[in-house]
Formats: structure tokens, sequence, C-alpha cells
């Protein structure tokens, strides 16, 4: 659920053909529509996961998505507070991915990164980027971890261990 509309709309993004589709429900609306806003991006073939950072120009913050695209993973985002909602392709990183991402604003570095996860042969992967001032804001992996994995893994930050732990699920062979 984002910030966007006066209680917060539910936003969506799924692969149609190869593009991805922004969705939103119109939450304010007794009759609470769904509106497609546009499509985007090409070679997508899983869905995304989309998270709504507080970066940005106004005061909602950026949609920011991870997607799998042509085996390896791409980053888009859209700036909520340009009038035009224009999704823009950031990098696009590590190869022979195989599910859809999961990702994640951790409370990492000083103002959060980004984390994703994704299946890469048989284990998971974790990627991050710094999103902190004067950083590169490249994506790097860190580790590969598990055996026979089977699935598009789900991931939160809980609120145990020192700076809370990432919690995963995940389907094994």
């Amino acid at each position: 659920q984002s910030t966007l509309g006066g209680v917060g709309n539910f936003e969506a993004v799924t692969v149609a053909g190869q593009q991805l589709c922004h969705l939103y429900r119109d939450n304010d609306s007794a009759v609470f529509p769904w509106a497609l806003t546009g499509c985007f991006g090409e070679k997508i073939t899983s869905d995304a996961a989309i998270i709504q950072s507080n970066f940005g120009s106004g005061t909602d913050g950026n949609f920011e998505l991870v997607v799998r695209g042509d085996e390896n993973l791409c980053h888009f985002w859209r700036d909520n507070g340009d009038p035009d909602f224009a999704w823009k392709e950031g990098d696009c990183f590590s190869d022979d991915i195989g599910s859809a991402p999961t990702m994640i604003k951790s409370n990492f570095g000083s103002v959060g990164n980004f984390e994703v996860l994704a299946r890469r042969g048989d284990r998971l992967c974790h990627w991050f980027r710094d999103n902190d001032p004067g950083s590169s804001s490249d994506w790097a992996k860190t580790v590969c971890f598990g055996q026979n994995i089977d699935s598009a893994p789900a991931m939160i930050q809980s609120r145990l261990g020192l700076k809370g732990n990432f919690e995963v699920v995940v389907k094994e062979e």
C-alpha cells in the first residue's frame, strides 16, 4: 500500500507479454476501481518485487522495483513527485537468474540499503545497493546460500538480532 491518495492506494506491477504494467487501486473511491497507468520495460520474464522508498523529489517516495529480465536482474524506479509518473530503468546486474526476486529496503546504512534475493542455479543469492550519500549506488552480490532451492524467495527484515535479521522463506526440492 502506497502513500498516494488520501488513505493510500494499492499498487501492483505485473507482466503483460514481455513488459511490466503498473496498476493501482483507488482506495479513496467507494467502488475501489483498478486503473492501468502504463506499461514499460522489455524482455521481462518474471513478476516484479516493488517497494515504496523514501527517495524522490516529492512528499511521496519513489516506487522502486527489481525484476528478472533476460536471466538478469533489472532495477526500475518512478519518482512520484514527477507529474509525468514516468518509469526509469536503472542498472541491470547479475546473470543466470532462475526466479522472480524479492526486495526490501533495510535499515543498513544511514538511509537504508535496497536488499534483493533471487534464485541462481539451485541456490539463493543476495545483492544489495548502498544508498548512502556519496556511495556508488552499484549493486553488489554478497553471498549465495542454501541448496536445492525450487522457488522464488520471500524476505522481511525482522526486529530480531542486533540490527534486525533477514528472514527468508523458500521452497526446497
